[in-house]
Parts: C-alpha cells; structure tokens; sequence
C-alpha cells in the first residue's frame, strides 16, 4: 500500500516515478521537485507522467522514492535538483556586513525560507579603541531573498553586524529504509 492520504494533480511538466512533487503554478497542478528550497507537496507513485497527465500526488503515508545519494533509515529527506530523495540538513550560517541606515541591509545568501536567529550590532567609540555589543534581533526580519530589514529601527551605519540564521531545507518524508543513489526505498511521507 502506498499513501494514507493521496491527492489527484495535473501534471504541469514531466515527473519520474518514486519522485518528489512541488506545488505547480496553478491550482492542483504538479511539478517535479529541483530542490531542498520548493514548495513540496509529496511523493508520485510508480507511474511517471508528462504535462497534463493526472498525477496521484501521496501526501501522507508509506511510499516508495528514488535515492539521490546514500540514505540512511531514519533520515529526514528532502528533493534534490532531479526529485530525487536526499537527506535534508539543517545548518547555522553565520556572517558579518557592514552596518546600514534603518532599512534594507545586505546578507549575501540568506533565504525567506531560513530563520534569523541574532544580529549583533558591534559598535566601536570614535577612538576604536572600545567596541560595544548590542543585540537588534528584534527589529529585524528576513524580507527578501539577501535581505534583512529593520526599517524605523536602529542606524547601524558605520557598524559591523553579525547575522546567525538557521538554514532549512523542507522535509517530506522520513526513511523507513536504507539507500545508496539509483535505489527505489521506502518512505514514511510526512507531508508539510
């Protein structure tokens, strides 16, 4: 048995069997998943489809998936760039950029998908000589992709700031079994 709970999509490219599926653009479509990062919705069963053939999308449930890499049973698994089953990770960045006027400061990297975890304010006297730490988690947020804003909060100009944030991929399914790259495995599908 395959899936607890299945939803019927159309499919709005090609899918492999024993892949992991993403939101389509439109509603109750279904596109193969590229990525740790997509919106994924669940797994497709034993039958691949092409665009605009109906896809029986498992979003709850025991399925079958394609190993992208080696797996180990109990992983948290997420789609790699083919839909295939990947272990998912979970990482904490941390950087240091320059300071700003309240608003839009430049984080290289950082995703509307990860959680900001502290930005320090690193704040030196006009002699260098003293450095002051202060904690502006609280007025920040992730508001776009590189981007953190703390529009009508502190000037930071002329300051270092230091970013922590946690990067997520989104999970789908837990491994029930393990895999080296290329085997067809069993899942417990999650959902979101």
């Amino acid at each position: 048995m395959q899936g607890i709970y299945q939803q019927n999509r159309n499919a709005e490219g090609s899918i492999i069997a024993y892949s992991i599926v993403k939101e389509g653009a439109s509603d109750f479509g279904a596109l193969q998943a590229a990525g740790p990062n997509d919106a994924i919705i669940g797994v497709n069963g034993e039958i691949a489809a092409s665009s605009t053939d109906p896809v029986d999308v498992i979003r709850l449930g025991p399925a079958f998936l394609t190993a992208g890499g080696t797996i180990t049973r109990g992983d948290r698994l997420t789609s790699d760039a083919n839909g295939k089953a990947v272990t998912a990770s979970e990482s904490i960045v941390q950087t240091a950029v320059v300071g700003a006027a309240a608003g839009n400061v430049t984080v290289t990297g950082i995703k509307t998908t990860d959680t900001l975890i502290s930005v320090l304010r690193l704040d030196r006297d006009s002699t260098a000589a003293n450095i002051n730490e202060t904690s502006l988690t609280g007025e920040f947020t992730i508001s776009a992709a590189d981007t953190i804003n703390n529009t009508g909060g502190t000037n930071t100009t002329g300051d270092v700031l230091i970013v922590a944030y946690r990067r997520n991929d989104r999970v789908i399914a837990i491994a029930e079994q393990s895999a080296v790259s290329g085997d067809i495995f069993r899942a417990f599908v999650t959902g979101r």
